[in-house]
Parts: structure tokens; sequence; C-alpha cells
């Protein structure tokens, strides 16, 4: 790579990028140069099949990453599906000396990010990998330059693809470990860079003259730490080694003196505090051709090169036995992957059945005719050359304890023949029998079939939820919440099949994946989750896309209806997930084969038909089956039978479909009532199957999957024209996320489980069961540190905090639903020291949100809205009814953090109906079964119909509304009330009621108009006052005096207007603030409008154990009211009286004051008296239920005749005489 000669450099460095990646497809390389005509070669490549990272792009994904802004989806809802693009650039350069690359390492980044704004990929690209296209060939060396302007202006955008690969020459002075310090160092100085400039992995290679190249790998997903895992290992062929097998051990790489072999000491992973007794060496190469690039080698070549290897292998081996821990090491591994493609003669080679798995562990003893069916191949030559090897260096390899060995290779049966992946396998575990098996690596083609849809194969669903819940187990022992260790099994499933009989019984069964007959499974759950450690069940029922692509018929809408009255009788959550194609479309193919036509003119048929018939011998092929309706008529002078109705012999062709889709429909709107119900969108919803969705309401959407009731295609074609572009405008997230349908957004299938199973968290394990209470690593007592300011602010950092200020709720433990819809309000599900609990708060800034424009209307256009913070909206008053009913259905508890100014009662909101959604609060609440707490927070206000609509008398006995001490509420805000009740004169008269200087001024006006009054009186009477001023002295002295007045009059009358208008702003806000005092907490406490006032800082530990408390005793009332249930009904008030009698009389009257004013001290005592046998509450409890029991047999002994008394008395007696 380092020659004087730029082409010559240029040259070896291609070399090395197209050996280094042969097993990859380059579709473009070509020559950069750095300012010091320092050569860089750029290339772009495709992940290989089998490589670890490449993940399926499905159809659904595609359509959705073409979709343009302009057509109303945003590019950034392509972000699931570019994660999983295959595309990587990459840039190779080589440097004489580190200092040389860290003068142009700045220059090379930006070279790299500049020039290969590669990470965008064409569409059609994106459409060829998904197709699976063999056929494009790598671009030659010289692309060019400009190769750019081929990007299309709507290329997407991708997540960070690029690999940079610096070539540094070493003398052989610097040891691995400065070399990797140093290389540290500058990554370290540099990861800002490298993640703005997208970089995914850098890579140093220390050239070293007529020596193997050493690496050192830094990858962003390590912040760019090296991976010691991956020391000297190239980093293009280690996915070949398949490392990830390895991840149940701690891996520690052991240097070795042949490059070409990577050596491993792994020790097993065990729980915190074990003792590791598991140590085994793995040790696994690469074997290329020998020029290095050729991709196809015969089997001698395999022979001989193999062989080589497994002694190079076995004298590293024996080297690493020098390490310490080389003696507890056991059923060492030897793993060796074949690069070149093996071609065998077709006459050498066996073959087996993939499925069939006794021939799978045994070496058939005469070779069936080979073919190239989906068989597995095994060839005879291979194992018997394997076989003489093992046993010329067995028992050096028994020596070296290796028990264990695989082969992977890919094999081609003659010329022009496809290739086929072969794993052979040796194990020999008591040293003196050998086994080998040797099978083919398949994918399963209904696994495929969903993957390519962009969803899970259905059976497939449950093994998710394993792994979720095991994940879920490790993270709550970390935290503290729960004690490890991780529960061996979490999980066992029971399938749900609906038995073919009239009754349409659904059993339980145990069967193997893939036995299904209709396209719906269902299974019943047992979930040992961190939650409930002793088990939860669910019932879980998927769509099966590979059967009809997931079509609802009769037999899957049965199945779906059982299941999950399944659920309703056993009052378990049930969990949909959703992968259909709506109500199954079917005609009766044995009639389209057989039906003829009666044309008008034959020998013109352009002119029409007259109608469709089937001939005697159809007929009598057709009749028995019931598939058709015909009348026998004579017409062109034979015998026909034209038909009038076609029945079809399948079930399932069309009305029956949906009929039973209305079943199911039904079934889910009882099920939201009476249970849990979750549904999670995976690929898409069409028809029915939305509607199930909804019906559900608590929806999880994959990214990718859209929900519609009908396809674009439909659509255009209705329209006349080419309208939509996809079903992710129809349907996608940014439709159905912002409109409330879909309550959360989930990247991946995965995500959408472990966000079923976050909400499941929070709910009963069933419906008559108290929420699942956790033990809370965040403290109970801890103040409330983050305080809601004056101004607007994001009202959910009083629900979290921040990074430095606890919030209200348990840290990490807040979960917002319905996010972008109706922002005025939120909503989510949290806990509470442990207490799961539904939230609701208000936003208190304006929010905007867009209106888009209508496709199939030229005329419409995007409009952007405005609302304003602390009002409730149309949509947002039916969020938080929505909210409320979710949450009552979870029998969850809810919290409202109440801060509405009111309702927006303006012309276009009473007609999108803000009155109707504002009434289904109040009936949301009043149907609300848990405890409902209301809080006011610090400078938070309720007014007006928001007071009305949220007070506890809506339902006494659940609500409870409590305030901070700086809280308000009243009917109009104290601007109102200054407007309505303390006008501008009330002002003006408080004005000069408390001001000394317009006290003083209205003294001295009033002063002189008493004076021009007594001068008014002594003057003459009989004339004008003008009359006698001319007349005499004394008039025209008067006349000056009144004059005088006058002026000094008006003169404090403008110091008056003039002072009233110098204090009207303070006034204004002493009326404010006036108004303001008739709204405090105390106010409201003294007029029994709220239950308590409570400090914002303390306010998490006094609503917990007020919660805390209301729970436990709800529970206990419940119970006494059963236990009077046979003889007469107790209200819920009159059983809390039950209880506090029994807390008096077991803590005595001196005690009795706690029930009222202690909730920690009432909430332990519940929690102390529940369930210990002989505790004062568990005897009463008896005591009142066999009183009511008596007391009902009483009541209907009374109503029998007396022979029948007589009769009911010797039963009794002899009930007693054989006990």
């Amino acid at each position: 790579m380092l020659y004087d000669d730029i082409k010559v450099c240029n040259a070896a460095l291609e070399v090395y990028v197209r050996r280094a990646y042969t097993s990859y497809e380059i579709t473009c390389l070509q020559h950069l140069a750095l300012s010091g005509e320092l050569g860089v070669v750029h290339f772009q490549f495709v992940l290989p099949t089998g490589h670890p990272n490449r993940i399926p792009i499905s159809q659904s994904e595609i359509e959705l990453s073409a979709a343009q802004d302009a057509e109303g989806v945003p590019a950034e809802l392509s972000t699931a599906a570019m994660r999983k693009c295959h595309h990587r650039t990459g840039a190779l350069a080589a440097f004489l000396s580190f200092e040389q690359f860290a003068q142009y390492a700045d220059e090379l980044l930006d070279l790299v990010h500049d020039f290969a704004s590669s990470a965008t990929v064409r569409k059609e690209d994106l459409q060829a990998l998904q197709e699976g296209s063999e056929s494009r060939e790598s671009t030659s060396i010289n692309v060019g330059m400009d190769y750019k302007q081929i990007v299309d202006a709507t290329d997407v955008p991708l997540e960070p693809i690029h690999i940079l690969m610096i070539g540094v020459r070493d003398n052989g002075e610097i040891d691995d470990v400065a070399a990797s310090r140093r290389f540290g160092s500058f990554c370290r100085a540099h990861r800002h860079d490298l993640h703005a400039k997208r970089i995914r992995r850098i890579t140093f290679m220390l050239l070293i003259k007529r020596q193997f190249p050493k690496f050192f790998t830094y990858r962003a997903r390590n912040d760019f730490t090296e991976d010691t895992i991956y020391r000297h290992l190239e980093p293009a062929s280690a996915f070949q080694l398949e490392l990830y097998r390895m991840r149940s051990y701690d891996l520690e790489a052991l240097p070795t003196s042949n490059q070409k072999m990577h050596l491993y000491l792994g020790k097993a992973k065990v729980k915190k505090g074990q003792e590791v007794t598991d140590y085994r060496f793995f040790i696994r190469s690469i074997i290329r051709h020998q020029d290095l690039i050729t991709k196809e080698a015969s089997f001698e070549y395999l022979q001989n090169e193999g062989e080589r290897v497994l002694l190079e292998a076995m004298d590293e081996l024996e080297v690493a036995y020098s390490h310490h821990l080389a003696k507890r090491t056991d059923c060492n591994h030897i793993f060796l992957n074949f690069g070149p493609t093996v071609i065998m003669d077709p006459a050498k080679v066996q073959c087996v059945n993939p499925f069939d798995l006794e021939l799978l562990c045994a070496v058939p003893t005469s070779p069936p005719r080979p073919t190239m069916s989906n068989i597995v191949l095994c060839p005879e030559r291979i194992e018997e050359s394997v076989l003489g090897m093992v046993m010329r260096y067995g028992p050096r390899l028994w020596k070296l304890r290796v028990l264990q060995a695989e082969i992977r290779f890919t094999l081609r049966i003659g010329p022009g023949a496809p290739t086929k992946n072969v794993r052979l396998c040796l194990s020999n575990g008591s040293g003196y029998s050998l086994d080998i098996y040797t099978y083919e690596e398949v994918s399963d083609p209904r696994t495929g079939v969903a993957t390519s849809q962009g969803t899970t194969y259905v059976y497939d669903i449950p093994d998710m939820f394993r792994q979720t819940i095991e994940k879920r187990w490790r993270e709550c022992i970390e935290e503290g919440s729960v004690d490890g260790p991780v529960p061996d099994n979490v999980m066992t499933s029971v399938e749900l099949v609906v038995e073919p009989d009239g009754e349409r019984h659904v059993v339980e069964v145990t069967r193997l994946p893939g036995q299904n007959t209709v396209g719906m499974v269902a299974w019943r759950l047992t979930l040992l989750t961190p939650e409930c450690p002793r088990g939860r069940d669910v019932v879980l029922i998927a769509n099966d896309l590979t059967h009809y692509m997931g079509s609802f018929g009769p037999h899957e809408d049965w199945l779906f209806y059982r299941a999950s009255h399944y659920a309703r009788q056993h009052n378990i959550p049930r969990i949909y997930v959703s992968v259909n194609s709506g109500a199954r479309i079917g005609v009766a193919e044995e009639v389209k084969s057989e039906f003829n036509v009666a044309w008008l003119d034959a020998e013109r048929p352009e002119r029409g038909f007259k109608y469709l018939y089937l001939t005697p011998e159809s007929y009598s092929r057709l009749g028995p089956l019931g598939s058709v309706k015909t009348q026998l008529i004579d017409d062109e002078g034979e015998a026909r039978y034209k038909i009038t109705d076609i029945i079809g012999k399948e079930d399932g062709l069309g009305v029956e479909c949906l009929r039973d889709a209305g079943l199911i429909a039904g079934e889910t709107a009882q099920a939201y009532e009476d249970i849990v119900t979750i549904s999670i969108v995976t690929c898409r919803a069409i028809g029915i199957g939305s509607y199930v969705v909804r019906l559900g309401h608590r929806v999880i959407q994959v990214e990718s999957s859209y929900i519609i009731l009908t396809g674009y295609a439909a659509l255009n074609k209705v329209l006349g024209r080419a309208v939509y572009a996809s079903n992710n405008q129809l349907g996608g997230v940014q439709i159905m996320h912002n409109n409330g349908v879909t309550h959360a957004v989930a990247p991946t299938d995965l995500d959408a489980v472990r966000t079923a199973l976050r909400w499941l968290s929070y709910v009963p394990k069933d419906k008559l069961s108290m929420v699942p209470i956790m033990r809370c690593a965040d403290p109970i007592d801890r103040p409330v540190e983050w305080v809601p300011p004056r101004s607007a602010h994001d009202p959910r950092l009083m629900l979290t905090g921040d990074a430095h200020r606890a919030g209200f709720f348990d840290a990490g433990s807040f979960d917002e639903i319905m996010r972008p819809w109706a922002q005025t309000v939120i909503a989510g599900r949290a806990r509470l020291g442990g207490i799961p609990v539904g939230v609701i708060a208000v936003e208190t800034r304006t929010v905007e949100f867009t209106l888009p424009a209508d496709p199939a209307n030229l005329d419409s256009e995007a409009k952007t809205m405005q609302q304003a913070g602390q009002v409730w909206f149309p949509d947002s008053a039916y969020k938080t009814s929505q909210a409320i009913n979710d949450f009552s259905r979870e029998n969850l508890p809810i919290i409202i953090f109440a801060n509405w100014r009111g309702f927006s009662g303006g012309q276009k909101d009473m007609y999108e109906q803000i009155l109707k959604f504002g009434a289904e609060i109040v009936r949301a609440l009043r149907g609300a079964t848990a405890p409902v707490l209301v809080y006011i927070p610090p400078g938070a206000e309720v007014r007006g119909g928001a007071w009305a609509v949220i007070d506890p008398s809506v339902n006494s006995q659940r609500m409870e509304m409590y305030a901070d001490p700086d809280a308000r509420g009243g009917v109009l805000e104290a601007e109102g009330i200054v407007e309505v009740k303390f006008k501008q004169r009330d002002i003006l008269k408080t004005m000069h009621r408390l001001d000394p200087e317009l006290l003083r001024l209205g003294a001295r006006i009033s002063e002189m108009k008493e004076q021009m009054k007594e001068i008014s009186k002594n003057l003459d009477r009989r004339g004008s006052i003008d009359d006698v001023l001319v007349r005499t002295d004394a008039g025209k002295q008067a006349e000056c005096k009144v004059r005088e007045l006058e002026a000094d009059l008006l003169a404090a009358e403008k110091t008056v207007k003039a002072r009233e208008k110098e204090l009207s702003p303070i006034y204004h806000e002493i009326a404010v603030q006036f108004a303001e005092l008739h709204d405090t907490a105390e106010r409201m406490l003294e007029k029994g409008c709220i239950f308590d006032i409570i400090p914002w800082r303390w306010s998490r530990r006094l609503l917990y154990w007020r919660l805390a408390r209301l729970l436990r005793q709800n529970a206990q009332e419940r119970r006494v009211q059963a236990a009077v249930q046979p003889a007469t009904h107790m209200d819920q008030g009159a059983a809390a009286a039950t209880l506090r009698r029994w807390f008096t009389e077991d803590q005595g009257e001196t005690q009795s004051h706690q029930w009222e004013h202690d909730n920690e001290a009432v909430c332990k005592w519940l929690e102390t008296q529940a369930g210990a046998e002989d505790s004062l509450l568990e005897r009463n409890l008896r005591a009142i239920k066999q009183d009511a029991v008596l007391q009902a047999c009483n009541t209907l002994v009374m109503e029998l005749t007396p022979s029948q008394r007589a009769e009911f008395v010797r039963k009794l007696t002899a009930l007693e005489m054989e006990q």
C-alpha cells in the first residue's frame, strides 16, 4: 500500500479491498486523493445474505421510504426501514506514520463525509435488494468523481454507515498495548467528529514488512473505544467467524503466532456471586483460496487446506495450554469457515430430507439419487475425508480436549448449479463414539414470507415475549425493584384450538409450530414477570400472514371469537397481534373451470352474452357438491343448466366472512368493557382488521405498518387518477398516531411487544385483583424538587423531573400515550411509590398542529392551527375521556393534575362537539371503579365548567380533590371577576377610601363647595347674584371669593383625575388580588370543595399513602359487601363505616382519630389484617358471612310450606349424621 508511485499505491489499495471484501458485493469503487497526493480508495458494498446485521426490508417499508413530503408523509418516518439497509460505504488510506495520518485526519474525515453522501441509497437499489436480485455487477475501477450526479433528489437517508480503514507503517518497535493506547487517544479526542461524520467503524492497520497486518477496531456503538475481541481480526471477515454464537461466554482474545488463527478463552456468564466452572477454548479460522480472490475451489483443495488448517489449530491450542486457566478448560471447539465455493461431482452426493430428524443424525448406507430440490446435501466424500483426519489425529485432539468441531462451506453440485450452505458438525463427547452430522442451512419458507412482508412469523411471536420478559427481569434486578435471580422459565404457553364440532368449543393443545390449518393462532401464555413473579395469564391472538395473507375467514373468526371469549371467562388480558388483509375474498374454483358462456352471437362475442351455464357433464360433477344452483333449460338445441347462483363447496368465499366479521367486532367491543385489550399492528390491518384494532382501543403500531379500510390502488380507481402512492399515506403512523387511534409507535415488532408488556406491567393480573405494586427504588418520602414555574413550561417535567431535580412519580416510570394527538392534554401511565397509576396532566404552552391537505381535493391545503394551553378543545376533551375510560377498565387508580381555565366555546368548537366530548369526561369519571385523585399543582387553576366536570361530587365514592396552597379555583378568573363584580366605579371608590392624597383632595373639594354654599346664603335673594354684586361692595367681595373657589375647585378636581389615573393600574391589580383571594385553597377547603391542602414539595409522600390506603380499603370494602351479599345489599359507604368500626375496635378509641387523619397508619393496619387468619378483620368477615348465610336461609325457609320445611329439616338431619 505504501509506494512512491501513486498508481501502484492505488492498485495495492484496491487489491486489498477486493480481497478483504470478497464475501461482499462491491457496487462502486473509485480512487480519490488527499491534498498531499495521498491515495484514498472509496467504495460501496452490500452486506452478504448471511451477515448478522442484514435484516430483510419489507415491501411496506420500501413504500414508506419512498413517500415524499409532498404526499403528506414526513421523511423521518422511514427511519425504521433505514435501520435495516444493507448498504455500507468505506474508505481506505495508507500513511507512512501515525503523525502523517493525524496531519490529514480532518481532511480525510471531511472527504469521506462529503463525498460519501452515499449515506443515501436510491429507491431502485432498495427495491433490488428486496427482490434479492443477484444480477447487479460491481462497477469497474474508475467510476469517476461525478458519480454523485446519479443520486436522485428523492434519495433516502440512512443510519451511519461509513467505515474508515487507516493503514500506518510500523517498524515493529511498538507493542500492541502502546498501539492501542495511541489509537484510542486519537478516537477519544475526535469521537464527536466521528459521530458527526456518521462513521460507523474505524480500523487501524499496523503495516509491518513481511508480516500479517495488525488490526485495532473502534466502533461507534462503543463510543469509539477498542473492541478487543476483534483485535488483529480483519473486520470485513469477522462475521464469518460467527463470534455472535459465543455471546453466552465472556471472551478473552489470546495471542497466536499465526494471524489466520483466532483463539479465544471463553468463561461462561454466570449470575453475580456464582463461581465460573465452564471454561473453553474456541479456535476459529477462515480458509481462503491461494490467490485470496477466487470464489470457487475443488474438493481436493478443501481436503488439503482443511487438514493443514486443522494442524495449525492444534498447534495453537498446544501453545495456549500454557495459560493459567487452561487446566480448567474442557469441551474445546474448532470452527473452520471455508470461503470459496466447493464444486462437487453430482455422483458423489447423498441426499437427506431436512425434516427427517433421524436421518440427520446418521449417515445413510446407500446414497439415493441426487436432486436439486429443497433437500439437504450430505457429501459422502467430505464425511469420509473428515473421518479419516479425525482418526489420524484423534489422540491429539482428545488430549487437547477438542470434543466438538464444525466446518461450514458452500457447495455447488456441478457447474452452473445453485449453491447451498452446508455445515458438517463433529462431536466426540465420550472419546469412543464419533458423531458426524451434515446438514444444509435451509430457511423456513413461511418465515421468509412473513419477513418479506415486514412482520414476524406467527409462531415466533411467543418467543419475543419470552425474550422481552427476560430482559425486563434483568433491568428490574439491576435497578433494585425486585430480587434475583431470573426464573429459569419465564414463560409457558399452550395453544388454543377450536374443535371442529358443531359447538366449536376451544380446547388447549400442545403441538409443534406450523401445525395450524387456519390463518389465526391463539395461545394462553403464563408470564412470570417482575410485577407478578408467581405468574400471570394472558391470551395472545395473532394472524398468520402465511395463510391466505392473514385474511379473516369463518374459521379464523371463530377462533378469534372463542379465544377472546376464553379471556373474558377467565378475566385475563387479551393481546391481539394484527397482521391481516381484511375479510377473505374468494370464488368457487371448481365452477370457475367448468362454466360456459351463452353468447348473443357466437361469431361476434363482443356483442355480449345471455347467461352462464353448465353442460350436463359438468353439472354431474358439480351438482352433488352443492356448488351451484341451476335451472335446466333447452337452448340452441341442447340441454343446459343455466347458473342462477354460485354457492361454492368451500366456506369463506364472500358474505359469510362479513357475517363472522361482525361476530368478532362485537366480541372485541365487549372484551374492551370486561378485560384489558391490547392490539399490536405489524405490517398491516385492513377492513375488519382495522375495526377490531380500534375497538380494542389500546393500539401499538409498528412504524412501517398501516391501518386502512381500503387499499390505495382501489381508491385511485374510484377517484380516476393516481392520488395516493402507498397505503402508508392512508393509515401510516403519521395519520393514526396523530388522530389518536394509535396510542404508541414502535420501530420493530420486538419493540412493540416490549411496549405491550410495559403496559401490561401496570394492570392487575386479572379483573378481580389489585394493581401490582412493586418495590420502589425511588424513595417514597423524598420531596418533589421540580417546582412548576409561573410561566409556560413543559408539564412533563412536573411528572418526571429533570437531570438535577426529581419529579412527582418514580424515576423513569412515566410512559406517555397518544402524544401527537390533542397535545393540550397529556395522558400516560406511571408509578407512584411502586403503585401503577393513570396520569392526566395539562399542557400550559400554546401548541401547533397541522391539518393535512386532502390529496383527493386539488383545492385543499395543509393548515397549521394553534391551540392555547390550559383549555379543553374538542379533541383534548375527547382524549381526556378516552384516557379515563381506558384506565378505568384497567382498574388503574387515576391522578389528574388539573390546570384548566375552561372549555373553548367558540363557534367552531361548538360545531365540533365540544359540548358532547366535555360531557363524556363526566360520564367517564362517573364510571371509574378505582380511586381518582384530582390535584391542583402550585400556580395552577381550575375555572368554570372545567371544575364542574372534575368535581368529586361527580363520583363521590371514588373521587377526591386536593390542592397546593398556591392553587386557585373559581367560576371565573380574577380578571373576569373584576370586569363583572369589581368595575371601574368600584375601583374608584376604593381609591378614594384608601389613598391619603385623594382623601385630602376630597376633603378640600368638599370644603370649597361648602364655602361656596355659605356665600350664596349670605347674598341678596331678590335678584341674580350678578345684580347684587353690581349694587354692593359686599357683592363684589363675594364675587372675588367665588371666582377663587371655583378656580381652586377646578384645579383640585384635575388633581383628583390625575391621581386616579396614576393609581388606576395598581388599584386594578389590587382588585384582581382581591378577587383572587376568593379562589384560594383555604377557601376551597373551608367550603368543602377539596379534601385537604397538600404542599407540592410533600405531595408525593402524602398522596402515595392516601392512594395506598384507598386501594387496600376499597379491596376490603368489596370483601365486606361480598360477605353480606346472600342476605342483603350493602353500599360502599356502609362497608367503609363497618371497616372504621372494626379499626376502632382493634386499635381502641384513643387511636380512632387515625382513620380520618393518618393514611399511613390505616394503610399499614389494613395490610397486616388482610390475609392473617386470626386477625380481627378476617374473623369478622367470617362471622358476618355466616350470619348472612343464616339470614338468607331463614328467609327462604319461611317461604316454604310446612311439608317442605319438614323435608328440609329431614335432609339437614341426614347431612349432620353423614358428617
